[in-house]
């Protein structure tokens, strides 16, 4: 009988439901094309060279955490269609019918709209992560054909995110028609909203604000402790220093609201104005970081940007319902223009909708501001990507040492890597150029030099550099016998450089004393690893001078007549 009253209400009610399901589809779409990404049976032809696994592992668990504010969105719909049938729920209770088996029918009519929509979103996602491929295959300048795909793994994925949010939604909405009493259903379309001031959302991201600032505060201590140095520059020390106080004031404001027992909208006006200020000083971890090459690894960047994401977030909330508060503030304090003309009918009208508006231009705000933030990050991200392979990963193998932890000469690394000569000859390998080489000190006397920030910098033989030069296709250099010129980092300053050329005219070495070249500096993309740690240039010294110098440091760089396949770039390196 029941089922028979659940389908009949649903069919009754499908233009109702449109807008319910017409938004679930989207969103099931939408997440079935971008998880569809990760899955185990997805294998675009992007070349043996690339995995994409490593991309796809993480890529299924930042989807499904940022889709989780499709719980709120989820949550919007279903009190919608909440209200529009408080009316028939009434009338249904008149009747005779139980509040808790209304409510289990409406989940199940929710539930089954719900299902449907699952249905069409996974027909159109299949679609959708077609176009993805496609431009996935474009950007590695593969050739691609339309084809049904339909991945198993993804299908269950999209299932169970999705069952369980209207599991979830379901059961509050279950419990809140059971705890409506049947007047207020029937009074519900006249019923006006709670003001802004009374909301709780507010007050559930200002706590939640509260908790990601102290893990800010937490980790400026710890970068200041671990890797502050009072040799940085201005603004590296402000960046340093604003991400512990800027956190900390947004603690203390809350502690003195608290204590001064203040209004709402006075903590989160100070919380509004914490959070652009918080904003500035993460924001700048990582400028400073590309300019100033600090010491800060790709973690701790991400989760800075975290934090920025985080204070933006938060504006946008606040602002809007500081906004509404504002209104219904100028109302009761206003009584001129309350009650001037129909002003009182106009005030009332909008007050009553702020709280539902202000939370959906919110969410709308959020989106936008998270699709901006995305659509700004991926050419970023893209040209970081190419730099890294135009930049700093020049070669097919590169192999390097550091002696940063070897404290006597006797262990520091000599290697020729003949284990990879072995695993090119076992897999068929033919290398087009090979120069394995050292890097020296210019005197002996700086090997126990380990402040950081302060390595020396170290030397290249001439005819190495002019080997790995001819690997890469540049033209050779020419030293005399008593010069010696520089190669630079491409991310090194002309200042930083200029400054260092001038103090450096001539360099004393253990096997004599050098002059700088009528060709001072070369500043082509060479690697990372041809330089010292901390440092951003490198000295080419004649290879007699060189004879006489302390080696500390052993690299081998090799270019390859064809790609190598991922498995076996994986295989080398668990070797070596």
């Amino acid at each position: 009988m029941y089922a028979k009253l659940i389908f009949r209400n649903a069919k009754r009610s499908a233009k109702d439901y449109l807008v319910y399901i017409v938004t679930m589809t989207i969103c099931v779409t939408l997440f079935y094309a971008f998880l569809s990404i990760s899955s185990s049976y997805y294998n675009p032809d992007i070349g043996s060279e690339y995995d994409f696994t490593l991309l796809s592992d993480g890529m299924k668990a930042v989807i499904c955490m940022i889709t989780l504010l499709l719980l709120f969105l989820i949550r919007f719909v279903n009190h919608y269609m909440l209200r529009q049938k408080q009316k028939e729920f009434a009338i249904q209770s008149i009747m005779g019918m139980e509040q808790k088996t209304i409510g289990r029918i409406f989940f199940a009519e929710t539930l089954i709209m719900g299902m449907i929509s699952i249905l069409i979103g996974i027909f159109f996602g299949v679609f959708c992560s077609q176009f993805i491929t496609a431009m996935l295959l474009t950007a590695y300048e593969k050739s691609y054909e339309i084809s049904w795909t339909l991945f198993p793994d993804t299908v269950l994925w999209t299932v169970s995110f999705f069952v369980f949010s209207f599991l979830v939604v379901g059961i509050f909405n279950t419990r809140t028609i059971q705890k409506t009493k049947i007047i207020t259903m029937l009074s519900a379309e006249k019923e006006n909203e709670p003001e802004p001031g009374n909301s709780r959302w507010i007050s559930v991201a200002a706590i939640l604000f509260e908790l990601i600032t102290v893990w800010a505060f937490i980790t400026g201590i710890q970068k200041v402790w671990f890797y502050y140095d009072a040799r940085f520059a201005f603004p590296v020390r402000l960046m340093y220093w604003g991400n512990i106080l800027f956190p900390l004031l947004t603690l203390l404001w809350s502690v003195f609201c608290l204590i001064k027992k203040g209004k709402k909208n006075m903590l989160i006006t100070g919380l509004l104005i914490c959070s652009v200020l918080n904003a500035f000083a993460t924001a700048s971890v990582a400028a400073l970081s590309n300019k100033y090459y600090l010491p800060l690894g790709t973690g701790m960047l991400n989760q800075y940007l975290l934090f920025l994401l985080i204070d933006l977030l938060f504006f946008i909330g606040a602002l809007i319902y500081l906004a509404g508060s504002f209104i219904v503030t100028w109302k009761e304090k206003s009584p001129e223009h309350r009650y001037h003309g129909e002003a009182l009918f106009f005030y009332g009208q909008i007050t009553s909708k702020l709280n539902t508006t202000s939370k959906t231009m919110t969410l709308i705000c959020i989106t936008l501001v998270l699709a901006i933030f995305l659509f700004i990050a991926a050419p970023i991200l893209t040209g970081w990507a190419s730099g890294y392979l135009g930049v700093r990963s020049m070669y097919d193998v590169q192999v390097y040492s550091r002696y940063n932890h070897v404290y006597e000469e006797k262990n520091l690394p000599q290697d020729n890597y003949e284990i990879i000569t072995d695993f090119f000859a076992a897999h068929e390998i033919d290398p087009v150029y090979d120069c394995t080489f050292s890097l020296y000190l210019p005197k002996k006397a700086d090997f126990h030099n380990r402040i950081k920030y302060d390595f020396p910098v170290v030397a290249i033989s001439l005819s190495d550099y002019n080997a790995i030069r001819k690997m890469l296709g540049y033209e050779q250099i020419s030293l005399e016998e008593n010069e010696f010129t520089t190669q630079w980092k491409a991310i090194a300053a002309e200042e930083e450089r200029n400054s260092f050329i001038a103090e450096h005219t001539s360099v004393v070495t253990d096997g004599g004393t050098l002059n700088i070249s009528g060709q001072p500096y070369s500043v082509e993309a060479m690697g990372e690893t041809l330089y010292n740690v901390y440092t951003d240039v490198l000295y080419v010294f004649p290879d007699k001078i060189c004879e006489e110098l302390l080696p500390v440091i052993r690299n081998r760089y090799i270019t390859t007549t064809k790609n190598i396949s991922y498995e076996n770039r994986k295989c080398a390196s668990k070797r070596i």
